[in-house]
Formats: C-alpha cells, sequence, structure tokens
C-alpha cells in the first residue's frame, strides 16, 4: 500500500472511530480496521432498529389519524344533531304553550278566535304571547287563564332529558 494509500485508510479510520486517529495509534491498523468493521456494523443495526421502529410509530399514528377522522366524524354527527334539537325545542318554545281559560272551561284557538275543547285543536303561543293572554282576562275566576306547555313541548323536553341520562 503506498504512503497516500496509508494516509486515506488511516483518516477514513479516524473518521469511523470518531477521533483524530489515537485509536489507530493506540491498537495498530489491523485492529482498528477490526473494530470500525463492528462500529459498522454496530451503526447499521441500529439504523435498521430505528427505521423498523421508526415505521411503527409511523404506523401507529395512522391507526391514531383514522380514529382521530372517525372520532370528528361523530363529533360532526353529535354537533349537528344538538344544533337540530335546540333549532326544534327553540321552535317549541317559540309556540310550545297553549293557554287554558278557566272562565270557559277550554282551550283558546289559535291566534285568541274562540275557544275549543279539544287540546289537539288549540292555539300554540310563545310564552310571551300566553302570558300576554292571560293577563287580558279578567279577574272573576282565580286564576282566569293558566298556561301550559304543549304536549309537542313537554314530549320534546321529556326526550331531552332522557337523551341526557
Amino acid at each position: 500500500m503506498s504512503e497516500q494509500e496509508q494516509t486515506a485508510a488511516r483518516n477514513l479510520l479516524a473518521v469511523l472511530h470518531r477521533d483524530g486517529g489515537q485509536h489507530t495509534e493506540a491498537v495498530g491498523f489491523v485492529q482498528s480496521c477490526l473494530d470500525a468493521e463492528q462500529a459498522y456494523y454496530a451503526l447499521r443495526a441500529e439504523i435498521e432498529r430505528l427505521t423498523s421502529e421508526t415505521a411503527t410509530r409511523l404506523e401507529a399514528m395512522k391507526d391514531c389519524d383514522k380514529t382521530i377522522v372517525a372520532l370528528g366524524a361523530k363529533l360532526d354527527f353529535w354537533r349537528e344533531r344538538a344544533q337540530r334539537a335546540e333549532a326544534q325545542l327553540a321552535a317549541l318554545l317559540s309556540k310550545g304553550w297553549l293557554v287554558w281559560s278557566n272562565e270557559h272551561s277550554a282551550w283558546w284557538n289559535p291566534e285568541r278566535l274562540g275557544y275549543t275543547q279539544r287540546m289537539e285543536l288549540a292555539g300554540r303561543y310563545s310564552l310571551k304571547e300566553a302570558e300576554a293572554c292571560a293577563e287580558m282576562r279578567s279577574r272573576d275566576v282565580v286564576p282566569p287563564e293558566v298556561i301550559v306547555p304543549s304536549p309537542e313541548l313537554r314530549e320534546a323536553l321529556a326526550a331531552g332529558a332522557e337523551e341526557g341520562k
């Protein structure tokens, strides 16, 4: 081996051993080459282990991503369902009240036009409208008018309470 080749080999060993050539000087050229070979295979094994570990972690992350997407879809489903329920409840609360007249022993009709004995034909009022109906009657019968939640409102509230359990 030429001097130039020996210098190149010693420099390569210094890089592989991560020193300035001290290992090769301490153990000799041949042993340094054997140690470098072992270090190479150990490094290669560590790279393979880390590569495998990284692949395993990536697969786990993909599973997590799938779970996150599935949970996001479920969240969207329940959010939409809650929004629909809120809208239905708001609609029922806005027009979910009946007014019973003790004076006439009947339900107020829609738009305050007379009375009916049949609850299903009774007018549906907002709470504010029902309160206004109750306030406009004479006080000969106590209470002259009673504000009552409609069957639809009671059903919606009961269903909401059941879902909340």
